[in-house]
This record gives C-alpha cells, sequence and structure tokens, in this order.
C-alpha cells in the first residue's frame, strides 16, 4: 500500500479520533522493519494533528528508532 492509501483508511475514523483523543496504532509484525514508510506515514498523522502510537519490539538499529521520535506520540 502506499501512504494516501493507508490515509484513506485512517480518515475514515477521523471523526472518531478528534472526538474521542484516540488516534493509530501500527503495530505489525515488526513496524520497523519498514522504518522509511513508517517514518514517513507517521509524518503525515503528525501533521493532521492525528495522535500516534507504535508497537514494536525494539529489535531493530537505533537509527531506524531515532528517526520516528518526534513523529511519536507513545511507543508499546
Amino acid at each position: 500500500m502506499t501512504i494516501d492509501q493507508v490515509m484513506k483508511e485512517i480518515d475514515k475514523d477521523i471523526v472518531f479520533y478528534k472526538t474521542s483523543g484516540g488516534g493509530v496504532t501500527i503495530s505489525g509484525g515488526e513496524p520497523l522493519f519498514q522504518h522509511q514508510f513508517l517514518k514517513n506515514l507517521l509524518k503525515v498523522c503528525r501533521i493532521r494533528s492525528i495522535h500516534t502510537v507504535v508497537e514494536t519490539s525494539g529489535v531493530s538499529l537505533w537509527h531506524h528508532i531515532k528517526v520516528i521520535i518526534p513523529f511519536t506520540d507513545f511507543f508499546l
């Protein structure tokens, strides 16, 4: 899927996110295996003020984790 395709799915529930304070949880498998896509998706969510959670084992290169920190509200 592309970022636009994923955002179309996320946008279906945008009213819920805005009224409940909820947001998007990205899990997997391991989302950091696709770190570049993850970073870009999180950036778009941040621009749209959508709360983000990344569920990860943390088994990744530190650089891959470090670059998504500014765009992630919470880690599990």
